[in-house]
C-alpha cells in the first residue's frame, strides 16, 4: 500500500507543469538576498501596479528582461496586497511566483528561458 501511494505521488509530481511548482523557503530567501543586492546596486527593476489586469502586459515585458521585479501596489490596507500580487503573478504567461510581500510591495520572480538567477533546489 505504501509503495502505491509513493508511486502515485511521484507520478503526480512529474505530471505537474514546472510553472505550477512553487518556490521553497530556501529559494525565496535566495531571491530576497538577490533583490537586496540589486537594490543596493540600483539594478532592481521596479514597477507601480495600478490594476493587475492592465499591468500584466507591462510585468511580462519587465520579467522577460529582468526575472525579478519589485511591484508597488497603491492600496489602502497592506492586507490587500497578497491577493493582488498572486492575481498579478497568475495573469502573466507563464505564471510568475510571489517571492515576498512586504508592506505595499511584492517581489515577483519568473525564470527566463536562459536563467540569469540560478536557485538551489
Amino acid at each position: 500500500m505504501t509503495a502505491r501511494v509513493l508511486l502515485l505521488a511521484v507520478v503526480a509530481l512529474l505530471c505537474t507543469p514546472l510553472a505550477a511548482l512553487s518556490l521553497t523557503g530556501t529559494q525565496r530567501r535566495q531571491l530576497r538576498a538577490i533583490a537586496g543586492r540589486r537594490e543596493a546596486a540600483k539594478t532592481l527593476q521596479r514597477m507601480k501596479v495600478v490594476e493587475p489586469a492592465r499591468s500584466a502586459a507591462e510585468l511580462d515585458t519587465v520579467l522577460l528582461a529582468a526575472e525579478l521585479v519589485r511591484c508597488k501596489f497603491p492600496v489602502d490596507h497592506k492586507r490587500d496586497v497578497p491577493p493582488l500580487a498572486e492575481e498579478l503573478a497568475r495573469l502573466v504567461d507563464p505564471p510568475a511566483e510571489v517571492a515576498q510581500v512586504l508592506g505595499h510591495t511584492a517581489l515577483l520572480y519568473r525564470p527566463a528561458a536562459t536563467p540569469e538567477i540560478v536557485l538551489e533546489t
